[in-house]
Order: C-alpha cells, then sequence, then structure tokens
C-alpha cells in the first residue's frame, strides 16, 4: 500500500531556499533525457521554471530532482505547459519527495486513497484544520495525477478514474467529518422501525462526470445527497427540543457542501454542484427516500432519465443508494420502445444545434461546440434511453465501455464506435491539458497562439514553427467534423415545433449549457442592460418556477412558449424590465396550463403582455398578482377607452348577481372588477393618448362605483344583524375629500373619507339602538369590506383622519358635531380640506344639505390676513418636510412649483370668493381655475399657463407611477430610467440634448414659473 507521506503536510512557515539551478545541471538533464526534449511545450519555460523550483528544495529534493529518470522528464513537461503546476509546487516543494517512483509509475486504487487521507486528516479536530489538510491532499494527488499523464505514464481514461477515486474520497472524508461535528453538537438521527429504535443513514449519490468515473481536472462535482426518512429525529440532549431528521440532514449537507466546495487560503476541495437534485436549485438541499421516489414517479423529465444513467454510490450508506436506484430503474430505462422519449430526445437535439450554432459567435469550445465532447455524450445517452430497457448491457455508467456495447449489439457500426471513441479520448486528453495550464474550468481553446503551440506539443505533436499546432488542428477539425456528421444522423425524421418567427439564437438561449460568456455577449447585443441577471433570470425560467411541478402538456407548452415571450421581450422598450416580471408571472401562474394555452392561441395578447412588461412597472406587477387579468386583454371591451359611471354601474351589477349575496364572493368579485378596470384605464393611458383628465376622471369613477357598492353591501348586513328591513331609510352619509372629493385620482390614491349621520332623523331605528354605535359599527362594516384583503387583493385603503378631531375623534360624527366642531375648533387647514369634499355614498336625500352645511363651513367666514399666513406656513412646511427636495431629488407634489402651489393658489382664490360666487366651489381644480379666470381673478395667460402646468405635473406624476410603480412622485433626473420616463412624456433626444435633460429643463422652467405666480398672488411660503 502506498502511504500518506507526513512531507505533504502544509507548512506556511517553510522557507523556500531560493537558490537558483546552475546552468549546467539544467542543461545535463534535458540531454539525458535524449529524444524526449524534442516533445517538450516550451523548453524555454520548462527550463527556466525548472530552475526557479530547484530553488525552492531542500538537498534531498534537489538529489532527486537531479537522480531521477521519471519524475525529471515528466515535470520539464509539465512546467513547459502550465503555470498551474509551476506555482503549486513551488508553494509546496516537499511535494517532489513523493512524486517519483512508485507514485507515479502505477494507479494508486481506490482504497489505497481513502487509507492515505484518512492518514491525512487524522487528529484533525477543528474545521479550519481539517480544511487545510484535505485540500492539501487533494492537490498533491491533482498534480501526481497530472504529471502521470502528461509523461505518458498514465492514460487519459486512467485520469478520468484516478480524479473520480480521488473526489469520493474526499467527499467521503468530508462525510465523516462532518457527522462527526454536527453529531456532537446536536445528537445523532434516529428511526423507530416495528417498534425498535434505530440509525437513520446517509448517503451521498454521484451523477455527471463523476457517475460515469469520467472526471476532469476542473469538473464540478455533480452529486445528490440522499436520506432515508423524515418521520426520524435527533437522540439529543434531554432539554433540547427533538430536532426533525429533516433539518439535521439539511445541516449536515450545508456542512458537508462547504468542507468540501469552500475556498481557503489552500484552495478548494472540489466545486459542488447540487443543481441535479429534485426541483434543482429551489429543491431542498437533502432529500429523503420517499420523496425522491414520488418526485421521479410524478414529475422525473426526459434530460433527469439522462442524468441518473451515470448514478452511482459515492459515500455514506451504500445500501441507502443502492435502494434508490433499484426504485429509480424502471424510470431510467422504460422497458418497452418509448416514442416519446424519442420525440422528447429530438427536441433536445434540436436544441443541442441551436446552441451550437449561437455558440459559434465566441471562443472554440471542444466540449460544448460542434462535434464536440457534449455531442458524443447525447449521442451514447440518447440510444441508451430508447433502447437500454430491453437491452441490459446497454445500462452502462461509462460512455467508452457504452460506445464498444453498442458495436457488440449492432446498434451502431464498427467505424462509428472507432470514430467517436477515438475522438473522445483525444478530447479528453485536450480538455486536460486545457485545464492544467491555470486550472481553471473550461473547455475552450486558448486564444494565445503560443499556448495553443504549447498543447500540441505536449499532445505530441512535433516539427518546427507552427507546424505542431496546424497539425492539431487538422486532427482536431477531422475529429469533430466526424462526430458531428454522426450525431447529426443519429435520427432522419424532422423535429416539429411551433416556433415560427422565433429567432433560432433565441431558442438556443433556452437550452442548458450555453456558456455564460457567450450568453452575456449576445444578451447585451441585443438590448440588456444587466445581462448577467438576464442569464440568471433566463435559466429559472428554462428550469420552471420553484416547487412548480408540471404535467407533460403545460410542460409542452410552456416549452414552446417561452422562446416567443423571449422574442417579445427583446422588441419591448425595456427588455430588463420586461424579462424581470416575465419571471414573475410565469412563477405566479405556476403550472396552470390554460394561461400558456391562451397566450399560444393569441400571438397578439402575447406581444401585448411583454409590452406591458417593458413599460410600466405599475400594470406589470398589477397583472403579476393578478394573472386572470389576461383573459381581460383578449375581450373586445378592452377597446372602450372612455366608460361613463353609469355603464361602469351596470357592470358590476351584472357581475354580483353571480354572488347572490355570499359576502365572500362579492367581496372577491368587487376586487376582480376594480383590477380589470384599472388594467383597462393603465392600458389606454399608456397606449391610446388618453389625457390625463380623462384617467383621473375614470379612476375616479371607478372607485365611487365600488364605495357605493361596498356600502350597499355593508348596509343590508347591518340591517339584517339588526333585525331591520332591507327598506329602512338611514340618514347616513360618506363624503369623499381629497383627490377623490376632487375626481383627481391617480392609480395609488387612498379613499380620505368623513362618515355623518343626521342625529335628528332617527325615528326608523328602535329606541333601543344607539344611533352612534349603530352608524359606527356601519362605518366599520364598510371599512372592511372596503379594506380587507382576500385572495384578490384589497379594494382601497380608507384614510379617516380628517374627521373631526382626527385619529381621536369617532369613526362617524353627527351633523350637529360636525358642525359644531368646525364652527369652534377646527384648524385653517381642516377648513380649506372641505373644499374638496363631496358626497359619495349615503342617503340621496342627505346629499344637498351636507353640501350646503359643508359650503357654509368653508365659505361664510371671510378669510384674514391670519388665515393667508397660515395657508403659507402650511405650504412652506409640505415643502421641507415631505418635499425635501435636493439636487438629485425632486418632488413633483409637494416640491418647489410642485402641483400644490398651483392647488393652494386655486384654493385661496375659492375661500376668498367663494362666499359670493357659487361658481369657484367647484372641488375640482381645472373646473375651478377655469371659474376664476370669468371672474378675472387670473389673465387668460396666466390662467393658461396654470392650466397647462398643472397638467403637465399630474401627467409626469402619472407617468412616474404608472411606469415606476411609486406612490411617491419624487424622481431623480439622473436616474437610469429617466430617459424612459422622459420618453414616456413624449420626449426624444435632439443633438444637443438627450430626452432626460430636455424633460428636466421643461420641468424646472415650470415649477419656477408656478412658484413665481404664487409668490405674485399670496406670498413666499419659505
Amino acid at each position: 500500500m502506498l502511504t500518506y507521506p507526513s512531507a505533504l503536510s502544509p507548512n506556511p512557515a517553510a522557507v523556500p531556499l531560493l537558490i537558483p539551478m546552475p546552468d549546467q545541471i539544467v542543461d545535463r538533464i534535458i540531454a539525458a533525457i535524449g529524444a524526449k526534449s524534442a516533445t517538450l511545450p516550451d523548453v524555454e519555460m520548462a527550463r527556466h521554471r525548472f530552475r526557479e523550483l530547484y530553488g525552492t528544495l531542500d538537498t534531498k529534493g534537489r538529489r532527486r530532482l537531479e537522480a531521477s529518470n521519471l519524475l525529471t522528464p515528466a515535470l520539464l513537461h509539465a512546467l513547459g505547459l502550465s503555470p498551474f503546476i509551476h506555482q503549486s509546487l513551488t508553494r509546496y516543494p516537499r511535494f517532489i519527495h513523493r512524486l517519483d517512483d512508485p507514485f507515479l509509475s502505477k494507479k494508486i486504487d481506490k482504497h489505497s486513497l481513502a487509507l492515505n487521507v484518512g492518514h491525512a486528516v487524522s487528529g484533525q479536530n477543528t474545521l479550519e484544520s481539517f480544511s487545510s489538510r484535505i485540500r492539501v491532499f487533494r492537490l498533491y494527488h491533482t498534480l501526481r495525477i497530472a504529471l502521470r499523464e502528461l509523461s505518458g505514464l498514465g492514460t487519459v481514461t486512467d485520469t478520468m478514474k484516478e480524479m473520480s477515486d480521488l473526489a469520493d474520497v474526499v467527499v467521503g472524508a468530508c462525510l465523516r467529518f462532518a457527522w462527526q461535528t454536527l453529531t456532537a453538537q446536536v445528537g445523532a438521527p434516529w428511526l423507530v422501525r416495528k417498534g425498535r429504535k434505530t440509525r437513520s443513514r446517509f448517503s451521498v449519490i454521484d451523477l455527471g462526470k463523476l457517475g460515469g468515473e469520467e472526471l476532469n481536472f476542473s469538473s464540478d462535482i455533480d452529486i445528490v445527497y440522499l436520506y432515508d426518512s423524515e418521520k426520524g429525529e435527533i437522540d439529543g440532549a434531554p432539554s433540547s427540543p427533538p430536532l426533525p431528521n429533516a433539518e439535521f440532514y439539511r445541516r449536515l449537507s450545508e456542512l458537508l457542501t462547504r468542507l468540501i466546495s469552500e475556498k481557503t487560503s489552500h484552495g478548494f476541495g472540489f466545486r459542488v454542484d447540487l443543481g441535479l437534485r429534485p426541483d434543482g436549485q429551489y429543491g431542498d438541499i437533502a432529500s429523503s427516500l420517499r420523496s425522491m421516489e414520488v418526485y421521479y414517479e410524478a414529475w422525473g423529465k426526459l434530460w433527469e432519465r439522462a442524468v441518473w444513467i451515470k448514478a452511482r454510490h459515492g459515500a455514506g450508506h451504500a445500501p441507502l443508494t443502492q435502494s434508490l436506484l433499484t426504485t429509480l430503474h424502471p424510470f431510467v430505462y422504460r422497458k418497452y420502445l418509448d416514442f416519446t422519449a424519442i420525440e422528447e430526445i429530438r427536441d433536445l437535439k434540436l436544441k443541442m444545434d441551436q446552441e451550437n450554432r449561437l455558440r459559434r459567435k465566441g471562443r472554440d469550445d471542444i466540449k460544448l461546440g460542434r462535434g464536440g465532447i457534449r455531442e458524443i455524450e447525447f449521442f451514447v445517452q440518447a440510444l441508451q434511453l430508447i433502447h437500454g430497457g430491453k437491452i441490459p448491457r446497454l445500462q452502462c455508467r461509462s460512455t467508452l465501455e457504452t460506445l464498444r456495447r453498442l458495436r457488440e449489439c449492432g446498434l451502431i457500426q464498427e467505424r462509428e464506435s472507432g470514430i467517436l471513441t477515438d475522438a473522445y479520448l483525444f478530447l479528453r486528453r485536450l480538455e486536460h491539458r486545457i485545464q492544467l495550464i491555470h486550472q481553471r474550468q473550461t473547455q475552450t481553446l486558448p486564444a494565445d497562439e503560443e499556448e495553443q503551440l504549447r498543447l500540441a506539443r505536449s499532445l505530441g505533436f512535433t516539427g518546427s514553427s507552427l507546424a505542431p499546432l496546424r497539425s492539431m488542428k487538422d486532427r482536431l477539425s477531422a475529429y469533430r467534423e466526424a462526430v458531428h456528421q454522426i450525431y447529426t444522423d443519429l435520427f432522419h425524421a424532422p423535429s416539429t415545433r411551433s416556433t415560427s418567427g422565433v429567432s433560432r439564437d433565441i431558442l438556443a438561449l433556452f437550452t442548458g449549457d450555453i456558456p455564460p460568456e457567450i450568453a452575456r455577449a449576445w444578451l447585451e447585443e441585443n438590448g440588456f442592460q444587466e445581462p448577467e441577471r438576464a442569464l440568471a433570470t433566463l435559466q429559472r425560467l428554462r428550469d420552471g418556477p420553484p416547487s412548480a411541478h408540471y404535467v407533460p402538456k403545460t410542460l409542452t407548452r410552456l416549452n414552446r412558449l417561452l422562446p416567443s415571450l423571449l422574442q417579445s421581450v427583446i422588441s419591448s422598450p425595456d427588455p430588463d424590465m420586461a424579462l424581470g416580471y416575465l419571471l414573475s408571472f410565469v412563477e405566479k401562474i405556476g403550472a396552470r396550463g390554460t394561461f400558456y394555452a391562451l397566450l399560444l392561441e393569441n400571438p397578439p395578447v402575447l406581444k401585448l403582455l411583454t409590452k406591458v412588461f417593458g413599460s410600466s412597472r405599475f400594470l406589470s406587477s398589477h397583472l403579476v398578482y393578478h394573472p386572470e387579468l389576461l383573459d381581460e386583454l383578449i375581450h373586445p371591451e378592452q377597446a372602450t377607452i372612455i366608460k361613463s359611471k353609469e355603464l361602469m354601474e351596470s357592470e358590476l351589477r351584472d357581475m354580483l348577481r353571480e354572488a347572490s349575496g355570499d359576502l365572500e364572493l362579492e367581496m372577491d368579485l368587487l376586487r376582480k372588477f376594480k383590477n380589470a378596470e384599472i388594467l383597462r384605464i393603465g392600458m389606454n393611458d399608456i397606449y391610446s393618448d388618453m389625457d390625463i383628465q380623462s384617467v383621473t376622471d375614470q379612476l375616479s369613477n371607478v372607485a365611487a362605483v365600488c364605495l357605493t357598492t361596498a356600502y350597499q353591501i355593508a348596509r343590508r348586513i347591518q340591517l339584517r344583524r339588526f333585525s331591520l328591513p332591507d327598506d329602512t331609510r338611514l340618514p347616513f352619509i360618506i363624503l369623499g375629500l381629497g383627490k377623490l372629493g376632487g375626481m383627481e385620482l391617480n392609480y395609488s390614491s387612498d379613499l380620505d373619507l368623513i362618515f355623518l349621520y343626521d342625529d335628528t332623523a332617527n325615528g326608523n331605528l328602535p329606541s333601543h339602538i344607539d344611533p352612534a354605535e349603530f352608524y359606527g359599527k356601519l362605518a366599520q362594516r364598510f371599512i372592511s369590506v372596503m379594506s380587507s384583503k382576500t385572495i384578490e387583493g384589497t379594494l382601497y385603503e380608507i384614510d379617516t383622519r380628517l374627521r373631526p378631531s382626527g385619529t381621536f375623534g369617532p369613526i362617524v360624527t353627527s351633523l350637529r358635531s360636525f358642525q359644531t366642531y368646525h364652527q369652534k375648533s377646527a384648524w385653517f387647514w381642516e377648513r380649506q380640506a372641505l373644499i374638496k369634499a363631496r358626497p359619495i355614498a349615503g342617503s340621496r336625500e342627505m346629499f344637498l344639505n351636507v353640501e350646503s352645511l359643508i359650503h357654509e363651513i368653508v365659505y361664510a367666514s371671510p378669510l384674514t390676513e391670519h388665515d393667508k399666513n397660515e395657508l403659507l406656513k402650511i405650504r412652506g412646511q409640505m415643502e421641507v418636510e415631505i418635499g425635501k427636495e435636493s439636487h438629485n431629488r425632486f418632488h413633483v407634489k409637494c416640491g418647489e412649483g410642485g402641483l400644490v402651489d398651483i392647488e393652494f393658489l386655486i384654493q385661496y382664490y375659492q375661500l376668498k370668493n367663494g362666499k359670493h360666487d357659487q361658481n369657484v366651489r367647484n372641488p375640482n381644480t381645472l373646473l375651478a381655475l377655469k371659474a376664476l379666470e370669468e371672474k378675472a381673478i387670473f389673465s387668460d395667460r396666466e390662467a393658461q399657463t396654470l392650466r397647462g402646468n398643472y397638467l403637465f405635473l399630474r401627467k409626469f406624476e402619472n407617468r412616474l407611477q404608472i411606469l415606476e410603480n411609486r406612490s411617491s412622485p419624487v424622481f431623480d433626473p439622473k436616474a437610469p430610467g429617466s430617459a424612459q420616463l422622459a420618453r414616456r412624456m413624449g420626449y426624444r433626444s435632439t443633438k444637443g440634448e438627450s430626452a432626460a435633460e430636455r424633460l428636466f429643463k421643461d420641468y424646472r422652467k415650470i415649477t419656477q414659473e408656478n412658484r413665481m405666480c404664487f409668490k405674485r398672488h399670496i406670498g413666499d411660503p419659505t
């Protein structure tokens, strides 16, 4: 047995001697290897690095180098090719002591490796010391295996097997350490079976190249963590709550992954890829045996069948692994010829073809490119999936062995088997050398011609100048063309896909294993500002929503749909935003295939959907949260730009008929109605040039219709709760204030409301019912109908702080109390707020009386100098406390010269003139402005300026909200989205100025005009 050399222990304190090697010694060594020196990748580089390495060695190491006929030629070859090997040996010079015979001349079997790793980590009790030992162990054996192949002492198949064995023993050692560490902390996991307490088990299953024992020097290791059952728990300390098995194995798997893959000062063990587990990156890090069985039985896909062809036990409890592999055997190898699988394999082949086409835009990848390693592996696995169930001999993990068996079974010709075998071996040798140059995870030929020439010489191609490189490239090209021809001939029938109009490049982006740098470059070329994020999003779209499993029909629809959606995304105003919302939308829909069918059958809707996703954050969020609204985009009613309030009321009544008094259904239907109307208004706002006045009118009418209906529902429930007749007349009214009162709502406005009742007209209530309590409960019931969150969301948020005494006052107020409060106790701002008060719902008989009372409160008293100063003070406070403007922060509403300047200016003159002129009492800002203009309060030019400025700022506020989904009208003119915002405001770039600069220039001009006008008429609020 070859024991682990103690000289390999990491020793950071060791100081290299750094005594250069005499040139004559180097020349003598090179001369001693004779003809082999002609095949060195780079003689001068080997000479230079050999000399440096010699200077780090102790006397024993130098003597070994000078005397060895085995190690020295191997080192010269490796040093002439690989900076990685040079740097590693220079850092760990004592490796030289154990890199001579017999360590190079023969393979080390897996059993000996396992004993060696046990010796290497023996006595290491801390995470840091264990990690450093295991990483040095891995590095030493990687260098040993590399020297064997580079020198010709080992074959490429030896390398694949030894690297796979090395990964297994490293994972096994890490598992033992992780198990000991975790059980010492929390206890060991147990199960109770048939009344007996038994030990719970865990295993690591190898997949991919590791499973096939075909690992290369820089491969990720594809592994899956398995435990026996979720039903057990930890037998920990009596005082501690029991820890479920699932939680124990989650912690164990996380610690194990960290031990194997975390990078330290000594490098890493192996890069771990857990993406092949059930549900991929969204699934549990460790799965129970039963959950694995259920997943693959119900949801297993073709590519997962291919994955499990190479599955084998890696570490832990081997019988547990075997139990799963036995269970999954019928899933992997179907007993009968599977025609569905044939179609799916054709589909996978088409995806790979598109992938290759896209990849040719980038560097030359010998694994994933045309005629590369992947095509050989796909060819083999496709035939295994089709025939493996009927021909057990094909149930094999090794690519090379399966090629031999395919030939013996007559499924491929001897010529094909020979070509694919020779090509595979050549490509794997080339792959290994590419990776050894810098120990990078790549299969791409280096761009530098000198590095390519060194590769060619390392592979044994000889000659002067560039002849070795030409020979290598000719051989590589011949192999790849031959492989690709065999791969292409695998299926003769054409693949059918419903992807007309979708570019082949886009199809390729939805396949796996595209080199990220190529995909990123393509995405950047096609308008994505964040290609890295876009690539991650595409991967999530490709893999499906987290924890959402598809029936085959749904999966087929989704796979047909996504490339078309991406093509539409690229054409949208903001591809990054559109792709992000597309992901959210698909994940929200999950496995509901009817939505995908709807989109497939309606291409115009598909384009409109992605246009929305790339244009409006508000509408996109609306659609993501309510995907059922997608159906609304198909209906011709969506072409209705303006709906009357009466039409809205009629449509809502028709919807509510199906509820038959079911409160929960009524609340859902109310919200569905509102959501559909908001979508209609928003779509017409963006795409039909609906003017801002129409937008606010429509939004205000939707709110009024919903509010009135919600009140009728609350009223009905309240009357029945108190056993009163349905036709009982209730002297109760709901006032709308703020934007609702002024018919100026925007998309995210809450509703400012006041509830009033007439305490002098309560003859309809029985004497035992207290009116204040009755109407208070009615108001609360109404608020619940409006604000409660159901599965359809919230209808509207209600704000009642404008009631007398604000949040400290009762929720409802009698008319007499309301009048008394405003005559004796109200602040000026409360009087000002009532300018916009308007009865919305309740007793129609009270509407006129309440309007008269409000007008008396607001307009009966003259506007004093104190009131004027109070108005200026309030405006100044709003600017400072809400506006908070700076050089890069502007507030459209409350900032200097913002909307509030115009609103306060108009309200000032309403308060001043409303007593004698009813026309100026209108709660709508623009209608009040028109009345004031007719009174000559403002000149025609001044009124026209204020009207235009008001509409501009309302549109700006609207665009900020609908494009950016902001409830606060704050913007930064230099923010990334300012260009799109400017375009949506109608601006275009000129030679001298960008669209965003032009928008901000106009904004500053308008706000300055507003402030000047405000100061001219009222004074300076600052």
